[in-house]
């Protein structure tokens, strides 16, 4: 599936079949993670099939805005140091795999495990080597969720989030088509965020191209720019654009701040 159409078909999941996830797919996504797992310095990921007693732990203490979403399996990101690189690529490389649960019919949905107290982080998942604040749900979808269609949610303009130079100034369309950027910023926009916050901004100077947050503060910015920049660089990928990020995060006066650059 082309990276476009995904982005226009994605979305969250959170209820699932209570049908547990069948073997074959379980080794299928547990070889997607063993395949990532050693990209990663700053992070890395496990898989618990115990679904139902994992649920039973974290009730009321974890999840979606407070409510912990019931799945047959989850995928732990385990951040192996508290530094925002870590939740930057934990979550880029985690997006990977989300693109490849469609071969196994899998849907999915991100959890937040940020005010589960240490003690019951280990006896719920173990010793691990780090922290795990955030969970993958996994499973099958409900037959009328139509999956695969597309669909078109609230999201910014590209005037709201590109700009030229500067803050304020809008990228014109006409200029990015030139650039055989358009359809790019187009689809990007479609990207998902922790609540739908969209908080990438993106100035264009030449042939740099700079990604900043709205002044994180929350590591939940740092999950959604690991998000955008996956998606920023598979979809520039399809335009045989090989995107190589110099991530250098700073605070700024303002309101936001700054994540990395890219030359194209």
């Amino acid at each position: 599936m082309l990276m476009s159409d995904f982005l226009t078909t994605r979305r969250s999941v959170r209820t699932f079949k209570n049908k547990k996830i069948d073997q074959k797919s379980l080794d299928g996504v547990q070889d997607l993670l063993d395949r990532v797992n050693p990209q990663m310095l700053e992070a890395g990921y496990f898989l618990y099939a115990n679904g139902d007693e994992m649920y039973k732990k974290l009730e009321g203490k974890a999840g979606y805005g407070g409510v912990m979403i019931k799945a047959p399996a989850y995928i732990a990101l385990v951040t192996r140091e508290e530094v925002p690189e870590a939740y930057i690529y934990g979550a880029y490389y985690l997006e990977k795999v989300i693109t490849s649960l469609k071969k196994f019919n899998l849907a999915s949905c991100w959890v937040t495990l940020q005010r589960l107290p240490d003690d019951e982080a280990i006896a719920t998942f173990g010793e691990v080597n780090g922290r795990i604040m955030y969970l993958l749900a996994i499973g099958y979808p409900p037959r009328d969720l139509n999956i695969g269609k597309a669909t078109y949610s609230s999201r910014i303009g590209i005037q709201d989030y590109v700009f030229k130079e500067k803050f304020g100034q809008p990228m014109d369309i006409d200029e990015l088509e030139q650039m055989g950027l358009a359809d790019l910023f187009y689809y990007l926009r479609l990207a998902p965020s922790s609540y739908n916050n969209q908080p990438w901004r993106f100035v264009i100077d030449g042939h740099r191209i700079e990604l900043y947050s709205k002044q994180p503060a929350h590591i939940d910015e740092f999950v959604d720019m690991g998000i955008i920049l996956f998606y920023f660089d598979s979809l520039a990928q399809t335009l045989g654009i090989r995107p190589e990020w110099t991530i250098d995060i700073k605070k700024m006066d303002g309101d936001y701040e700054y994540i990395g650059e890219v030359n194209i």
